[in-house]
């Protein structure tokens, strides 16, 4: 079974093709013996005069619930997107079945959450919701094309007035 820690390790890896100029700092799980300390994301990018919070997840079937995010994420992620229009907070989800990879805007999710019409994401019925990322699925791992998540993500935000881009 495919776990989160390998996705983020796989992140990780896939990082190596990043573009020049950009940073990646990954911030490590606390939840071996460090209690009370809460990490708002599992990555921190510096891309393009913008930060980026990404936060990552598998599921094993076609839709992430939003009570996989803990509140401390939800809530840290959403002040940071609000705070600073050259921060960007998201979700980058894996759904193993069917395979595929998309970003979600923690705002997006706060909009859900405020018409209170949805609880979860389906990857099948709701793909107009996200942003799909290109990946290479291997025998067990996957490899992120992080350019194209790049590419796919900053654009959105400079387009809006949100970024540079």
């Amino acid at each position: 079974m495919y776990s989160g820690k390998e996705f983020e390790d796989d992140f990780k890896k896939s990082w190596q093709n990043n573009p020049h100029g950009t940073s990646l700092v990954r911030l490590y799980d606390t939840t071996f013996g460090n209690k009370g300390i809460a990490n708002p994301c599992d990555f921190v990018l510096g891309i393009q005069n913008s930060t980026v919070w990404l936060e990552l997840k598998t599921v094993k079937e076609k839709t992430f619930t939003f009570d996989n995010l803990s509140s401390n994420q939800y809530e840290s992620m959403l002040a940071a997107a609000k705070a600073s229009p050259f921060t960007v907070c998201g979700i980058l989800v894996y759904f193993r079945e069917p395979s595929s990879v998309y970003f979600y805007d923690i705002r997006l999710i706060e909009e859900m959450k405020i018409r209170g019409e949805r609880k979860s994401i389906n990857s099948v019925t709701m793909a107009y919701a996200g942003t799909p990322i290109r990946f290479r699925k291997k025998v067990v791992h996957i490899e992120i094309d992080t350019q194209h998540l790049f590419n796919e993500v900053l654009p959105r935000y400079a387009e809006e007035g949100l970024g540079n881009g």
